[in-house]
């Protein structure tokens, strides 16, 4: 709004002006739309009521922007808890690693299963103080298992019976006893998962006459020795 106390003149003539005065009563030029005048240090009314809409406008586009990246944010967060707490980290356990391939030894000579586990450690005939109607033939050798902290079934980790030149029967202990017989055995080199077991017992599974990786098994066993889990293996071929 225009000051009362400014004095308006003719845009032509410079004669004075009444206030709101179209018409120079001097020379009759029209005069321009009266604009508001700003004072010296000062901003006319309309462009101070602009500017606060304006900056009412620029705050409520700013806040809306911020609630609305925080209710994103709240949601993001909610959906992270919600996952974590409904499917729990766990820890994959750790896969043994075979400590023998009863497999590749069994049916094996002397020679060749020197050359995997080394020299044995012992050499036994089998019932040499025995009648010869009850002497079983062959022999027993025994072989060191790297990891064994102590035998348990036998004399230095495995114990192999030897007929005609050809490992029958392996015996091994392991190092780290397991909680089933089918695990016991996996680290022996045979997988029964799929086969099942002749007889269960509580100290004791066994598998009778199956075929594994081209081997005729006669019997297959798994066995809890010194606690609750299992901790020595055994398989057996038919004498040939």
């Amino acid at each position: 709004m225009q000051n009362s106390n400014t004095q308006n003149f003719c845009v032509r003539c410079r004669t004075a002006l009444q206030q709101h005065q179209p018409f120079c009563s001097a020379c009759g030029t029209q005069q321009p739309v009266e604009m508001p005048i700003r004072e010296k240090g000062g901003l006319p009314t309309w462009s101070i009521v602009t500017l606060v809409l304006v900056c009412s406008i620029i705050i409520s586009c700013f806040l809306c922007g911020l609630f609305g990246a925080m209710m994103k944010q709240d949601e993001k967060t909610e959906v992270t808890i919600s996952n974590t707490s409904s499917t729990p980290s766990v820890s994959p356990k750790p896969k043994q690693k075979t400590i023998i391939e009863i497999p590749k030894l069994i049916g094996q000579s002397p020679k060749f299963i020197e050359a995997q586990l080394g020299k044995p450690t012992e050499i036994t005939p089998i019932t040499k103080d025995l009648p010869d109607e009850k002497r079983t033939p062959g022999e027993f050798r025994d072989y060191k298992i790297v990891g064994l902290s102590k035998p348990i079934s036998t004399n230095n980790g495995a114990m192999i019976r030897f007929y005609k030149n050809k490992a029958i029967m392996i015996m091994v202990d392991l190092p780290s006893p397991t909680v089933t017989a089918e695990e016991a055995l996996q680290l022996a080199g045979i997988d029964v998962n799929d086969i099942s077991p002749t007889i269960v017992a509580p100290l004791a599974k066994r598998w009778k006459n199956f075929s594994y990786n081209g081997v005729k098994y006669k019997d297959v066993n798994a066995t809890k020795v010194l606690g609750d889990r299992y901790d020595v293996v055994q398989a057996e071929i038919e004498l040939q």
